[in-house]
């Protein structure tokens, strides 16, 4: 009996949730329109909202419009805002779209607020909106006198131009101070010996030179080539010792020059280095014969014949004054107590700005 009696009350259960869930599922979103001001001066603006909740996948579309486009005669439309989207529990959505409106003629305007579609279909609204602009009262009697909206108010007093004022005289003091501290600092002189070594003699550079050349191994075919890097020393040789360039000068040229100039010591040497050059470069099967000694041995007998065997110049000393900050122990104590003073005055300045920025 109890298994009889418990069964069409189940099924009757399950009857009435089908049923409201097929009323919920074919229930119409509604739409709610508010607004927050009934009444605005003119040019002032006010907000109107439309609020539509749907569930999820379905498609909402608000009206759209320009700025400066008319909602209703006399309404304007300064811009819209959102839709903004907000999640509910129990799954549906909840959309509101804001339209900042405004009107510049006294008059109490009714008008439709504007349209949303819902999956293709038009919601209907929940009614019209109805909007008050007052306008500004004017004094005809007197048309050179006009007075706004609101009273004139006092300007609030603020402590902002004070802080700054503040802060500023702390950083000034401080800048004076290390000013002052700097004026006092004492000027001492004194005498910065610098020693400038002379440079090698002629000879000792093209002798280093030659014995670097010597040290590197010649290839095959490359005695030509070595015979120009020894020539190549002489002639550096000859602009540092005679002050004569012979870069752009043949051999005979050469040679000349050193007897049109006097320097007619060792030309024997000088003359059996550059035969030797010219035989290697063009001797064909006579350079065979020569080996790199041929061109080492003359230039390094020159060199040495032709050297300068006077004493090397003394070291030149420049003498130059250099300014010396130091502090004596008094001024430290007055650099102490300055740097002291500048921290006080910037802790109380801070300590000031804390306790004023609440009252800003």
């Amino acid at each position: 009996m109890y298994t009889i009696l418990t069964r069409p009350l189940s099924i009757l259960y399950i009857c009435i949730a089908a049923l409201a869930t097929a009323l919920s599922a074919t229930a119409q979103p509604a739409v709610t329109v508010a607004q927050d001001s009934a009444a605005i001066r003119i040019g002032s603006q006010m907000h109107l909202s439309l609020d539509v909740s749907v569930r999820a996948g379905q498609r909402v579309t608000f009206a759209a419009y320009r700025p400066q486009e008319e909602l209703a005669p006399g309404i304007e439309v300064v811009r819209t805002d959102g839709p903004d989207t907000v999640g509910q529990a129990d799954g549906t959505l909840h959309l509101r779209h804001t339209y900042t409106l405004t009107a510049f003629d006294s008059a109490t305007y009714t008008f439709a607020p504007p349209p949303v579609v819902v999956d293709g279909d038009t919601v209907a609204n929940a009614g019209n909106v109805t909007l008050r602009v007052v306008g500004v009262a004017v004094d005809t009697l007197h048309l050179d006198r006009f007075y706004g909206a609101k009273d004139v108010a006092d300007v609030p007093f603020t402590f902002r131009p004070l802080l700054a004022v503040l802060l500023a005289a702390a950083l000034l003091f401080g800048a004076l101070a290390v000013w002052a501290l700097r004026r006092r600092r004492k000027v001492e002189r004194r005498i910065v010996r610098t020693v400038i070594e002379p440079p090698p003699a002629a000879h000792t550079v093209a002798l280093t030179d030659l014995q670097s050349l010597r040290t590197r191994p010649v290839a095959d075919g490359a005695l030509p080539a070595l015979c120009d890097d020894v020539v190549a020393i002489v002639r550096r040789y000859l602009v540092a010792r005679f002050d004569l360039d012979t870069a752009e000068m043949t051999s005979s040229d050469t040679l000349a020059a050193l007897r049109k100039a006097g320097h007619t010591q060792a030309l024997d040497e000088l003359q059996a280095l550059f035969r030797a050059t010219d035989l290697a470069r063009f001797g064909g099967r006579l350079a065979a014969s020569l080996t790199a000694a041929d061109a080492f041995r003359p230039a390094e007998a020159y060199i040495q014949a032709t050297r300068d065997t006077s004493p090397p110049p003394p070291p030149e000393v420049r003498e130059e004054p250099e300014q010396l900050r130091l502090y004596t122990r008094r001024r430290r104590r007055w650099l102490a107590l300055g740097l002291t003073a500048v921290a006080a005055s910037l802790a109380s300045a801070l300590s000031l700005a804390a306790q004023l920025l609440p009252l800003l």
